[in-house]
């Protein structure tokens, strides 16, 4: 059995960890799901374009994804994090530039709010076509 102090101990360490461990899961959340998107709509091109199904719904999807993908490269230049950031995250001194010089709100917030535009645009298309 733990002692008062021990439980004392341990939910002060939670108080002082918590807030970190959101902060580093937001800094980490919003470039992992970007590029999480930008893969996903990559492979999903390849791995549903299988020829011969021509089912109209699917057309759409994959064009939208396409697009999605195209209008993202036209923006940006690449999907590539290094070189949207300018950081080799393999390189502890760049993730803490990254961290210290706040790159993200530069890059990969404005590259998640661009797609986050785009899939709402796309569903309000949809929304008028039906």
């Amino acid at each position: 059995m733990k002692s008062d102090l021990e439980r004392q101990q341990t939910r002060v360490g939670w108080l002082f960890v918590s807030p970190a461990l959101v902060l580093i899961g937001a800094f980490f959340f919003v470039p992992v799901v970007v590029g999480l998107l930008l893969s996903l709509t990559d492979f999903d091109i390849y791995a549903i374009g299988a020829p011969g199904l021509k089912d109209p719904g699917r057309v759409r999807a994959i064009a939208s994804v396409k697009g999605l993908f195209q209008g993202f490269i036209e923006r940006f230049g690449t999907t590539d994090c290094c070189t949207l950031t300018g950081c080799d995250f393999s390189q502890k001194t760049d993730v803490r530039r990254y961290y210290k010089e706040k790159i993200y709100q530069n890059t990969c917030y404005r590259q998640f709010d661009y797609v986050l535009r785009q899939c709402l645009a796309q569903l309000e298309a949809k929304e008028e076509i039906t």
